[in-house]
């Protein structure tokens, strides 16, 4: 990820965001609002009662729109699968995004968990 490589809806709320508190994007960025929305999810199904098995199963499989695209947490694993950025450098030597690949095409090899 490349600041403003992305142009969803989640990423310009990011941007305004980190604009007010005078933050600026980073590589890692885009995993720390995955995390808070799979965060989210969980506490929503776990409840008040913190039920971790709940949390679990309702993020196996939950799909999402981040701030890079689609988002899918596989089951069988519970790898994140989303788009990937490939970048360059211009001459200038600031970033940008050459090409984005789409989650199936990058996703890593599935592994059973158990």
């Amino acid at each position: 990820y490349v600041p403003g490589a992305a142009d969803t809806p989640e990423a310009e709320a990011m941007r305004t965001y980190f604009k007010a508190k005078k933050w600026e994007e980073d590589l890692f960025t885009p995993d720390g609002f995955n995390a808070a929305q799979m965060v989210v999810e969980a506490v929503r199904a776990g409840g008040a009662k913190g039920d971790t098995d709940a949390m679990v199963k309702a993020l196996e499989g939950f799909s999402f729109s981040g701030v890079k695209g689609p988002n899918t947490v596989r089951a069988a694993d519970h790898a994140l699968l989303q788009p990937t950025f490939q970048a360059q450098f211009t001459a200038e030597g600031a970033p940008r995004v050459a090409r984005t690949f789409p989650a199936e095409q990058v996703a890593p090899a599935e592994t059973r968990i158990g």
